[in-house]
């Protein structure tokens, strides 16, 4: 029996507890024909490799150290043709995602605002609040549907000027409107810095997001327990000023006839002695 494309969550935990590296995956996005494989091999090997079956789809692995830690990527290279559910799979697995288009087809830069909707449609779907309280609110980073999934939007072929169709503004501007964590024009074949420093990038910027996202959750948890603790003083004060008026009625009670009126007479036995 054949094993599955993509790598499982329970594997992937398993490769991680053994070799205590930070396993990172990534999925590359991008409309047939853009250089995405181009893009990961570079990333892998630092060799460009121009040609490419662009109907397979691989995952790809290597470790890296970055900031001293040893990172074990699992890049996915995607066919470029997808269906809504396998894409949906493919994010959900994910921790991070590439768009890339190229500067030489504006169909490409379509492409991209398409697979973007569907990149932010899965993660409102996975995103889960960190408060069940309706009233709670976040600042807008956290709310955003990529603010626990980055995505990097890189732009291919700056090698081919001549034929170049959409600006470095325009995809400057597309980057900051999809809410995108970097944006990169590059060309693989000559620039190889610049193609690693995407996927290093992308894995420091996943990290940052990844720790405030925790700190917003455990903040909300605080403040969700403190509420809960202020409520059930406010309940144990209520019940104790229901409790000290309902025995100051039993002492007026008291005070009308029993003890309370040889109380009282005692007082007029008293008054009348002095006299």
């Amino acid at each position: 029996m054949s094993s599955p494309t993509l790598p499982t969550r329970a594997l992937l935990r398993k490769i991680q507890s053994f070799n205590k590296n930070r396993v990172f995956r990534v999925v590359v996005l991008g409309q047939k024909g853009v250089g995405k494989s181009a893009l990961t091999v570079r990333f892998l090997t630092r060799r460009f490799i121009g040609d490419y079956d662009s109907s397979l789809e691989k995952t790809y692995t290597c470790t890296r150290c970055i900031m001293g830690s040893s990172v074990d990527f699992v890049i996915l290279d995607t066919a470029g043709q997808y269906e809504n559910s396998r894409l949906k799979q493919h994010i959900k697995w994910s921790d991070a995602a590439v768009l890339m288009y190229s500067v030489t087809d504006r169909c490409s830069l379509n492409e991209v605002r398409r697979l973007y909707f569907t990149i932010t449609t899965s993660c409102r779907r996975r995103y889960k609040p960190a408060t069940s309280d309706p009233g709670q609110e976040f600042p807008p980073a956290a709310q955003h549907p990529l603010s626990s999934f980055p995505v990097s939007l890189v732009a291919t072929h700056t090698d081919r000027e001549p034929d170049r169709m959409v600006s470095r503004e325009e995809g400057a501007a597309l980057s900051r409107e999809l809410g995108c964590v970097a944006f990169t024009e590059l060309s693989v074949r000559e620039d190889v810095d610049s193609v690693m420093g995407v996927f290093q990038d992308l894995f420091l910027t996943a990290q940052q997001l990844r720790k405030t996202h925790q700190h917003h959750r455990s903040s909300s948890k605080v403040r969700s327990s403190l509420g809960a603790v202020s409520h059930r003083g406010s309940s144990l004060i209520v019940s104790l000023e229901q409790q000290r008026l309902a025995a100051a009625r039993a002492g007026g009670s008291l005070g009308a006839g029993g003890e309370g009126g040889g109380v009282t007479q005692s007082v007029d036995d008293l008054d009348a002695s002095s006299d």
